[in-house]
């Protein structure tokens, strides 16, 4: 995947694209609402990480800690690999 520079609640951090998908917002409706995510393998491990699951579900698998799910308005930059 991309390396990409994102925008973090602990600030700017690097990681490469591992998912880019659909899957289900169950903070927009409990019903069949789909929104758009991006899942990150981050290469520092943020206490805002995943193992690569999102919701119950896994998209990438990855260290815990190091997965994280973004949106595209919180890429600040694309590095093509």
């Amino acid at each position: 995947g991309d390396v990409i520079l994102l925008r973090t609640k602990a600030g700017p951090c690097t990681g490469v694209v591992r998912f880019i998908g659909l899957a289900p917002d169950a903070a927009i409706s409990p019903d069949a609402t789909y929104k758009e995510i991006i899942g990150v393998d981050m290469e520092n491990w943020s206490e805002y990480g995943t193992d690569g699951t999102y919701d119950g579900s896994r998209y990438f698998m990855t260290k815990s800690g190091h997965g994280l799910f973004v949106t595209r308005s919180e890429i600040l930059d694309v590095q093509w690999r």
